[in-house]
């Protein structure tokens, strides 16, 4: 069952963001289909994230994140190491 509700997920959160101008919208649509709202909402995430950048994403929702200045840190290194 949890296969049939990650593949749903990934089609909701494909339908999400093309109807959603930027990355706040695509993923309120997608947890407002109402059907496995946590994952739709985070493959959603991922894929409006690759879309409209990290920029996008609502400052308030990011400074709510627990941790939010270790996480940036990490991605950062990981991002520089990636690059190189």
């Amino acid at each position: 069952m949890y296969f049939s509700l990650y593949y749903f997920s990934i089609i909701l959160s494909t339908i999400s963001k093309p109807i959603a101008h930027n990355y706040r919208d695509a993923v309120l649509k997608a947890v407002n289909l109402r059907k496995d709202t946590d994952t739709t909402a985070a493959v959603t995430g991922s894929l409006a994230g690759l879309a409209y950048d990290i920029k996008a994403i609502p400052a308030v929702w990011l400074e709510s994140l627990a941790e939010y200045g270790e996480i940036n840190r990490i991605a950062g290194t990981l991002a520089e190491a990636l690059s190189t």
